[in-house]
């Protein structure tokens, strides 16, 4: 039974619920959860709590040790999920952050962060993914780059996960 639900987080299995997800009129439509994917009224509390994009990460290490878990690579054939929130015109999470007053996205090493600058607040987040400690190696090294380029600033990681939940705390 195990192995079926773990078949269920494969999107190259036309018949799995990966498959129907990451489709883009899911995909596109669906920031975190919905009554198409994961929400019903049996789970009405923890609906803030529910993510697709995370439950299919989830299953796919648990799948596999060696899955690569991350914002921007591809998930075989088809485009990392987490790519549509966080790159494109209209990505959710660089409006959040530029409707917050910071900077479009600059790359840092491998990854992206948005940096604000104002009399009292020299900041900047990066961009990680929901499962990273802050000893994942592309992290390290974005910071590193960071600290670098703008020296003084306190940097930290911004997950996309709690960035469209609760994006006060990103002020």
């Amino acid at each position: 039974h195990f192995q079926l639900l773990l078949d269920q987080a494969k999107s190259d299995k036309p018949e799995s619920l990966a498959h129907l997800w990451v489709k883009d009129t899911h995909n596109n439509e669906c920031d975190t959860s919905c009554n198409t994917c994961l929400r019903d009224f049996h789970n009405l509390p923890y609906h803030g709590l529910l993510d697709w994009r995370l439950a299919l990460d989830m299953a796919r290490i648990a799948a596999s040790s060696t899955e690569n878990i991350d914002l921007v690579s591809d998930w075989g054939n088809d485009e990392n999920p987490w790519k549509v929130l966080l790159q494109g015109n209209n990505a959710p999470v660089p409006v959040t952050m530029q409707r917050l007053g910071y900077s479009e996205p600059i790359n840092f090493g491998d990854l992206r962060g948005y940096v604000k600058q104002g009399r009292t607040v020299k900041k900047i987040w990066i961009e990680c993914h929901p499962l990273w400690t802050r000893e994942y190696p592309s992290y390290c090294a974005a910071v590193e780059d960071a600290k670098r380029q703008y020296p003084g600033y306190l940097v930290e990681s911004m997950n996309p996960f709690k960035a469209l939940r609760r994006p006060a705390d990103y002020v």
